[in-house]
C-alpha cells in the first residue's frame, strides 16, 4: 500500500501552495513514521490488554499517521449462529463492565447474530457499539462439526488472527482515514468457539443508520512458542446494520486556541462518548510548522479527560491522521477507552494548560 499511497499523498499535496522541497521532506517524513508503526503493529502487545495487536487496512489517501502516534487500539464477545446474545455479555471483558456498565452497554449497543460460513468455518457477528466517529464489533468464530479450531486439537485462543480483516462504513466519506485494532480471546474455554474483536476510528463522522462492511479472509493461527502456522483458506463477508450514534459530549466553545511553543493550534472539535474520543487540532500552513513538526508538537501536549472524583484519563495516545483543509493542516486523534465512560462522571477535558468544559451535544 506504501508506494500507491504515497503517490496520491503527492499528487494531493500538489494542489497545496509549497515548495518542491517541502513537499518532498512533508511526504518522506510522514511515510518513514508510517512505515516505523506499520512495522511494529504487527507484533506489538497494547499495554493493558492480554492480546496481540494485528493491524487492518487503513482507508483514505488523504490521511497520514502522525509521528510519535499509535496505529491502533481493541474488543470482544460470543454467540451460535442466530442466537442474539446481550450486548452486556458480548463486551463484558472487553469494557470490564460493572452492573452500571452492563446498562450502558444495552443502551447504547446493539445484538447482531449475522454469520457466515466458509470451509466449514462459521464466523457470527455477535454485537456492536458505535458513536459518530468509533465502532467496536465482536465476531465468534467455530468450526460447523464443534471440534476445536486447528484439526480438532484446541489451540491457543489469544493467537488467532485474519489474514485481511477490513472494515468500513459506507457512509463515510471516500476520503476519510479509518484505524483500528483486532484481537482474538476465549470467552468461555468449556466451548469450541474463540471472540474476534475489531475497534475502528475514524477521521471522518460516521452518519447514523448506515451500514458496516465486514470482510475478512484466512483464518491463521501463529504458535510463536513452537513456530506452528496453521491456516483455513476461506472468505467471510458481511454487511452489518449501523445501529444510533451513543450519546456524546462537545466542547462548549467554538475555536479554543491552545498555545504550544509559540506555535497557535485551533482546536476545531472534541467529542467524548462512553467508548471513544475524538479531537481536531488544525494550524495554517502559512504558520511556518511542517506537518512533522506539528504532529511532534502536539504528541508532547498533555491531553486528558478530567472526571468530577479527580481520576484522569490520558488522551492522544491511540490513532491519528493528519489532513489538508483548504490552507490548513488538519490533526485528527482519536481512540476507544479501556472501559466504558459515564458522560454524567465527566468534568473537563484538559489539553496543555487549559481547561475546556464539555456539554451534552
Amino acid at each position: 500500500m506504501g508506494n500507491e499511497w504515497q503517490e496520491k499523498y503527492r499528487e494531493m499535496m500538489e494542489r497545496e501552495y509549497f515548495s518542491k522541497e517541502e513537499k518532498e521532506n512533508m511526504v518522506r517524513k510522514l511515510m518513514q513514521a508510517g512505515t516505523g508503526r506499520e512495522e511494529a503493529a504487527g507484533s506489538r502487545h497494547v499495554t493493558g490488554k492480554n492480546f496481540m495487536a494485528g493491524r487492518f487496512r487503513i482507508k483514505g489517501a488523504a490521511a497520514a499517521c502522525l509521528a510519535g502516534c499509535l496505529l491502533l487500539t481493541g474488543v470482544a464477545g460470543a454467540s451460535a449462529a442466530g442466537f442474539l446474545k446481550p450486548v452486556s455479555d458480548v463486551f463484558a471483558k472487553v469494557f470490564r463492565l460493572d452492573a452500571d456498565d452492563e446498562r450502558l452497554a444495552g443502551e447504547i449497543g446493539k445484538p447482531l447474530g449475522e454469520s457466515v460460513v466458509s470451509n466449514g468455518i462459521r464466523v457470527s457477528a455477535d454485537a456492536v457499539i458505535a458513536d459518530s466517529y468509533a465502532y467496536a464489533v465482536v465476531f465468534s468464530v467455530e468450526r460447523e462439526d464443534g471440534r476445536p479450531l486447528g484439526d480438532g486439537q484446541k489451540l491457543a485462543s489469544d493467537k488467532w488472527d485474519f489474514e485481511s480483516a477490513d472494515i468500513e462504513a459506507a457512509a463515510q466519506k471516500e476520503d476519510s482515514a479509518i484505524w483500528g485494532e483486532s484481537y482474538s480471546y476465549d470467552e468461555v474455554p468449556e466451548d469450541s468457539a474463540i471472540q474476534y474483536v475489531m475497534l475502528a476510528n475514524s477521521d471522518g463522522k460516521i452518519k447514523a443508520g448506515g451500514i458496516i462492511s465486514v470482510h475478512l479472509s484466512n483464518l491463521r493461527h501463529f504458535d510463536t512458542e513452537s513456530s506452528k502456522d496453521y491456516i483455513v483458506e476461506g472468505n467471510w463477508d458481511m454487511e452489518l446494520s449501523f445501529p444510533e450514534p451513543s450519546d456524546e459530549l462537545v466542547v462548549k466553545k467554538e475555536a479554543e486556541i491552545v498555545e504550544l511553543d509559540g506555535s497557535r493550534f485551533t482546536i476545531e472539535d472534541i467529542g467524548i462518548s462512553p467508548i471513544s474520543y475524538h479531537l481536531t487540532f488544525s494550524i495554517g500552513e502559512d504558520s511556518g510548522l511542517s506537518v512533522a513538526d506539528g504532529a511532534k508538537l502536539l504528541d508532547r501536549c498533555t491531553m486528558e479527560l478530567e472526571l468530577k472524583n479527580g481520576k484522569r484519563i490520558g488522551l492522544g495516545e491511540g490513532g491519528s491522521a493528519v489532513k489538508v483543509n483548504g490552507r490548513r493542516f488538519q490533526f485528527v486523534y482519536g481512540d476507544t477507552f479501556e472501559s466504558l465512560v459515564h458522560l454524567e462522571d465527566i468534568k473537563a477535558v484538559r489539553i496543555g494548560e487549559m481547561e475546556i468544559p464539555v456539554q451534552k451535544k
